[in-house]
């Protein structure tokens, strides 16, 4: 999903020559706010309307001939509603003087949350020319995501693309500071997710459990890299007839589960209609158990399980040619996208990759 922020400010400009014109000059911004620069004997004052209820950051620069402000330019303040004085610039040197000016608005504090799906947020605050973006991670474990961002007029606190690792809450991802607020800025960014822990390193050693009944011995009808789905793929078909019990091959927390399809069949309609029950490890790996019956899962998200639990019971749903357990193992990549593991199992004394058309027998 793709989602664009663009924000920019608006300007003003007047130019003011010490003669007999009018006493005073004003320019707005729609109705949000407008500066009047007051004519004296000795200078000029600077005014703000903000025309809003709330209090809003006005940041205004000025081109000064003859003239000396008593602020630093250009110069940054919060105004409350109404009128109020901003900073006044004096004559000195006793002859002609003239400016210009020009001013844009800024939020006080504006917060804007935008949802990529249930467990991933992502939050943009903005406090004058501050500016921070956080993740919300309101799912059970450890979730990653990567940002892509071309800043315009912003600096930020790191570069592009970047990709992180959230614990569940709220954390602060990334921040920046608009360099010229009288100019556009831009941080559009897009966004990719996905469960698990880029950061970490997985453990290729660990010895998976057979993801079945103690005592039961399956077949693996389609091994890694299988011609028939598994090509390019780490995965591994087991022959369980529909409704065996599926057990948990290691320990971790459901981070996701789909129990809604029917019988699938192989045809690329039912791609995305298959039942599933998706554990996150310690290692930030998740284990994909899937093609089960329809309400055949066992667990639920945020549900701790252990290794030899049954979770879920298998099926024929989605893209499949008949009742059968699916059972692949991935982790993240540096641009957040999931790949397969070889993985081994624990078979008796043994640790052993599994063949296809070879029997296993779960202890």
């Amino acid at each position: 999903m793709r989602t664009l922020y663009f924000l920019s400010v608006l300007l003003a400009a007047a130019l003011r020559v010490h003669d007999p014109s009018p006493a005073e000059r004003t320019s707005c911004i729609q109705d949000v706010v407008c500066v009047t620069a007051e004519r004296h004997e000795q200078g000029v004052v600077f005014v703000v309307d903000n025309r809003t209820a709330e209090p809003l950051g006005v940041v205004i620069d000025a081109g000064l001939e003859g003239l000396a402000a008593d602020v630093p330019l250009p110069h940054t303040a919060i105004y409350p509603p109404g009128r109020s004085r901003a900073f006044a610039a004096r004559a000195h040197g006793g002859g002609r003087w003239s400016y210009r000016y020009r001013f844009a608005y800024l939020p006080v504090h504006d917060t804007e949350r935008t949802c990529h799906a249930p467990s991933f947020c992502v939050v943009r605050e903005q406090a004058l020319t501050s500016i921070r973006y956080y993740v919300e991670n309101h799912g059970p474990a450890v979730l990653s995501a990567r940002f892509e961002m071309q800043p315009a007029n912003v600096r930020m606190s790191t570069s592009f693309p970047y990709a992180g690792a959230f614990q569940p809450g709220r954390t602060l991802a990334f921040e920046g500071t608009v360099i010229d607020p009288l100019k556009p800025w831009d941080t559009s960014y897009r966004t990719r997710w996905a469960p698990g822990d880029v950061s970490q390193v997985p453990d290729l050693e660990y010895a998976y459990a057979l993801p079945f009944a103690p005592g039961a011995a399956y077949t693996v009808v389609q091994g890694y890299h299988g011609r028939f789905s598994h090509q390019h793929t780490y995965a591994l078909d087991f022959d369980l007839p529909r409704g065996t019990p599926v057990h948990a091959a290691r320990d971790g927390v459901v981070v996701a589960v789909e129990e809604r399809f029917g019988d699938g069949a192989p045809e690329e309609r039912f791609r995305d209609r298959a039942n599933y029950v998706h554990i996150q490890h310690a290692d930030g790996t998740v284990a994909y158990y899937v093609h089960l019956e329809r309400g055949g899962a066992l667990v639920n998200v945020g549900d701790w399980v252990r290794r030899g639990q049954r979770i879920g019971l298998s099926g024929n749903s989605g893209y499949s040619a008949g009742p059968h357990l699916h059972f692949e193992v991935v982790r993240l990549t540096r641009d957040v996208r999931p790949a397969s593991l070889p993985v081994r199992f624990r078979i008796g004394p043994r640790t052993t990759e599994l063949r296809e058309g070879e029997q296993y027998r779960a202890d």
